[in-house]
């Protein structure tokens, strides 16, 4: 079976997803070694041979690249996905965002990660942004043969919202990246606390700040938290506080 994956986001500033591509890649291609996985991204070599660099752990004598460079949010992306999946002759395609193709040849899967444009629209003033993402999840979740979903939450965010058919829906939670997993050197770990000053128990955050990601309710709760704890320190590491300094 040749399954067809839209990887445009694996590279860039999409943090979540790029991960979520790049992991699920991964694995899928070494889980199932009969089938044949093609990648829609750009590439490093106008001639598809290439991998993009955030990209090479998504490898293997079932794993090729096709070149795609098609602009994110526009209808270009629409199209040539589609196109590409048709010439390609693929029996299954993975849409891992809400941006699902006009008139696939075959079966398709779409994850959708969650429906923040359409539960907290205040959060995203950018002119159309928020009618964007309405189109295209509805759309995403009529066409599709199956919905992917992250969390429950998500799943019962897109029955009330845009009143997808539950049956249609599959909820698969992330897994934890075997990074986490390999023991750590207690020198290394003496040195990463010496240089952050981190020399008391703490919660970590790890997270941008931006404000859909709700640190306001975290910062409130650990505020509850430490009146038993006073001892605990808050950590929030991965965000550029300068362009939120509230």
């Amino acid at each position: 079976m040749r399954i067809i994956v839209d990887a445009r986001k694996v590279s860039g500033k999409h943090y979540g997803i790029g991960t979520y591509i790049r992991r699920l890649g991964e694995t899928c291609a070494r889980l199932s070694p009969s089938d044949d996985f093609v990648f829609l991204g750009e590439t490093d070599r106008a001639d598809g041979k290439g991998v993009p660099r955030d990209a090479t752990r998504i490898s293997g004598d079932n794993v090729t690249w096709e070149p795609n460079s098609s602009a994110n949010y526009g209808l270009r992306e629409l199209v040539s996905v589609s196109w590409q999946v048709r010439n390609l002759a693929g029996d299954v395609f993975h849409a891992p965002h809400y941006v699902y193709p006009l008139m696939l040849p075959c079966p398709g899967v779409v994850t959708i990660h969650d429906c923040i444009h359409l539960r907290f629209p205040q959060q995203f003033p950018k002119p159309g942004s928020n009618l964007y993402a309405d189109r295209m999840i509805r759309r995403a979740v009529a066409k599709s043969d199956r919905v992917l979903t992250v969390s429950e939450a998500t799943r019962a965010d897109l029955v009330e919202l845009v009143n997808a058919d539950p049956s249609k829906i599959e909820v698969i939670p992330h897994g934890c990246d075997p990074y986490f997993l390999e023991p750590v050197d207690n020198l290394e770990l003496s040195k990463v606390a010496e240089k952050y000053n981190l020399d008391r128990p703490f919660l970590l955050s790890v997270t941008n700040i931006k404000p859909h990601k709700n640190l306001k309710r975290l910062l409130e709760s650990f505020g509850q938290l430490w009146r038993d704890y006073d001892d605990l320190d808050l950590v929030i590491a991965g965000g550029d506080f300068k362009q939120h300094p509230e």
